[in-house]
């Protein structure tokens, strides 16, 4: 690889490494497995790299690549029935068991679609397009893996208001993908989970966090401050309705729900 290319292929890394890892997450159900995937992946690409960057589009053609070489592995271990049960396996996938189980279950095309269409964000036509196989196709292995997760969902969700199905069917993808933290306080052991969407909008990101004690109550004080602009622009507009809090912070637009007995801050 020449010296431009390296450079050009580095850059490449760190900006989606990341991406690519938690999408091999959600496609393989285990983190071992998914970094070996994406090893693989960057491996092959590497070697065409300048034929990838000159056809315009490497990271469509890597998460391509990425989706068909696990849909090969997962039906690959199926057809040997190779079947490993565990349980709480470190890296696996956490959150909710019975739908991190019903994706795990999915037939290999059927969740490769699903994760490229929730959690990647990715139409049905770019779906069809990156694995390589009919639109129609793409649309009938949405449909029934959405009714089975659907079917899997936990009771509630992140929102106090009624959310779609579909959301929360992205809210859990989102969720199952991202690693939580712990922390030790002096008034108990809390976990937090952080995830960051992108669905399919270029003009709304969705940020979710949930805080959850572990093995018996804790006490917690969050405080939520956007300043956009680096922290140049305050919080403005502040207002609430049903309670869902809204405001801005120079361009930018933000809807705060799911702490109904949240109140401002005097300052």
């Amino acid at each position: 690889m020449r010296g431009d290319d390296e450079l050009s292929f580095r850059r490449f890394l760190a900006d989606r490494r990341p991406a690519l890892l938690r999408t091999a997450l959600l496609l393989t159900g285990d983190r071992t497995t998914a970094e070996s995937l994406v090893q693989a992946v960057l491996a092959r690409a590497s070697r065409r790299w300048r034929r990838l960057v000159r056809d315009g589009d490497p990271s469509a053609t890597v998460l391509g690549s990425l989706a068909a070489t696990a849909t090969r592995r997962r039906t690959s271990l199926l057809r040997a029935e190779q079947v490993i049960e565990c349980a709480a396996e470190p890296g696996a996938p956490v959150g909710n068991d019975g739908f991190a189980r019903a994706l795990r279950e999915l037939p290999p095309r059927t969740r490769a679609v699903v994760v490229l269409r929730y959690a990647e964000g990715l139409s049905a036509a770019a779906t069809a397009k990156l694995l390589s196989c009919p639109l129609g196709t793409v649309t009938t292995e949405t449909v029934r893996g959405l009714d089975r997760l659907r079917r899997a969902l936990p009771p509630g969700g992140y929102t106090r208001e009624p959310v779609d199905d579909d959301l929360r069917v992205q809210e859990e993808l989102t969720r199952l993908a991202a690693a939580p933290g712990r922390w030790q306080l002096d008034t108990g052991l809390i976990e937090c989970d952080n995830a960051l969407s992108f669905p399919g909008d270029g003009t709304r990101t969705v940020f979710l966090r949930r805080i959850r004690a572990v093995g018996h109550a804790a006490r917690v004080r969050v405080e939520l401050e956007v300043r956009a602009g680096f922290g140049r622009h305050p919080m403005t507009g502040l207002s609430t309705r049903h309670g869902v809090r809204t405001g801005r912070s120079g361009p930018l637009h933000f809807r705060f729900s799911g702490a109904p007995t949240a109140r401002r801050r005097s300052r």
